[in-house]
C-alpha cells in the first residue's frame, strides 16, 4: 500500500504525543498541543502558547507546535530533533524558577558593568549593561538566552550526536550567508550556541562526537574575524551564565527522569533500527538517524522510512 499524507501525520502526532508526555514527566498532556502546518509560519520549526478563549471568561492556554513543512510536503525524519527542542520548550512553560539561580550571578555583572559606566559615563559600558538585562534575564516568553541555551542541553542529554548532527546540518550549509556573531534578542548568536553546545556535550560524554561543531567554530572565526573579536560579543559570551543555564536543564531532566543517550544505548538501538514496527518517541527519531549513516541517505534509508510509515498505516 503507498504512503499517504495521513501516514506522515500520524507518525507527527505519536510523536508530539509521546514526547509531551515524557518531557513533561507526566502520565498525560496537561496542555493542548497543535501541529501546524502553514507556509504563511515559514516552514520553520517554532514554538508559542496562546491563550484559546473557551467562553466570554475563561480560557486555557494552546501550545502551537510550527512544523517545518506543509502537509502535502514529505517528513524528513533527520529534522525531527528540532521538534524535540520545541516540546522541550513546551515542557520549560511555567518553568521559569529553574532559572532563578541564575539571576545572582546576572546580578554581579550587571553591577559591575553599572560601576564601570558611573566611573566613566563610557557609553560602550552603559549598552552592554542594558545588553545583559535584555538577553541574559529568563522570560515566561522563553524568547531569552538562558532558555535556548537549557532547551538544547535537554535536547543533548536526549539525542546526544543526534542532536549534533541537526545543528550542523542546520548550518553548515548557511556558512557563506550567516553571520555566526549576529546578537539578537530572542536567539542565541549562532556560535555562543554551538559553543554552548559543545561545553555540554564534552560534560555529556560526547566529546570526539562535537568535533564537527569545533569545526565550524573555527570557520566562522576565520570567515568573520572583527566580529569574532568584538568586545561586546566577547564580554556578553559569558561562560559563568551558560553553566548556569545548563544546570538548570539538568536539574529538570533530572526532576522528571528524562532518559540520558548513553554511547551503548546508541549502539543498541542502531542494532535493532532495521525493526520498524515498535519504534515510537526519541527510539523512532535516534533509529532514523542511525539508519541514515549506515546506508549513507541513500536507497536503504529510503527502504527503511517507507517501511516506517506502513508500519503506522497498518495500525
Amino acid at each position: 500500500m503507498p504512503k499517504t499524507e495521513t501516514d506522515e501525520l500520524h507518525i507527527d502526532l505519536s510523536l508530539i504525543l509521546n514526547l509531551g508526555i515524557l518531557l513533561n514527566g507526566l502520565s498525560r498532556l496537561d496542555r493542548p498541543i497543535i501541529p501546524v502546518y502553514h507556509e504563511a509560519f515559514g516552514l520553520e520549526w517554532g514554538h508559542t502558547a496562546r491563550k484559546l478563549h473557551t467562553d466570554a471568561r475563561t480560557w486555557q492556554p494552546v501550545h502551537l507546535i510550527f512544523m517545518n513543512r506543509t502537509e502535502q510536503q514529505p517528513l524528513d525524519l533527520l529534522g525531527y530533533p528540532w521538534l524535540v527542542h520545541e516540546l522541550v520548550h513546551y515542557a520549560f512553560a511555567n518553568q521559569l524558577p529553574l532559572f532563578y539561580q541564575g539571576h545572582q550571578i546576572l546580578n554581579t555583572r550587571v553591577q559591575q558593568w553599572n560601576l564601570a559606566s558611573l566611573a566613566v559615563n563610557d557609553p560602550v559600558s552603559q549598552q552592554i549593561t542594558k545588553d545583559f538585562r535584555t538577553y541574559w534575564i529568563p522570560k515566561e516568553s522563553q524568547f531569552d538566552w538562558p532558555h535556548e541555551i537549557a532547551v538544547d542541553a535537554v535536547c543533548m542529554l536526549l539525542l546526544g550526536p543526534v542532536y549534533v548532527s541537526a545543528l550542523q546540518r542546520e548550518y553548515a550549509d548557511a556558512t557563506d550567508t550567516i553571520n555566526a556573531y549576529q546578537i539578537e534578542p530572542d536567539h542565541i548568536p549562532i556560535e555562543l550556541r554551538t559553543q554552548a553546545m559543545i561545553r555540554i556535550g564534552e560534560q555529556l560524554g560526547w566529546e570526539a562526537e562535537v568535533e564537527p561543531l569545533r569545526l565550524l567554530q573555527q570557520q566562522w572565526q576565520r570567515q568573520w574575524p572583527e566580529a569574532a573579536r568584538a568586545s561586546r560579543y566577547r564580554t556578553l559570551r559569558d561562560h559563568a551564565l551558560i553553566a548556569e543555564a545548563q544546570r538548570a536543564a539538568l536539574e529538570y531532566a533530572t526532576s522528571v527522569r528524562l532518559p540520558q543517550l548513553t554511547p551503548a544505548r546508541l549502539t543498541e538501538l542502531s542494532a535493532a533500527a532495521e525493526d520498524v514496527a515498535p519504534l515510537q518517541g526519541l527510539d523512532l527519531i535516534i533509529s532514523a538517524w542511525c539508519m541514515y549513516q549506515r546506508h549513507q541517505g541513500g536507497e536503504g534509508y529510503a527502504t527503511w522510512t517507507a517501511r516506517l510509515l506502513q508500519s503506522f498505516a497498518d495500525e
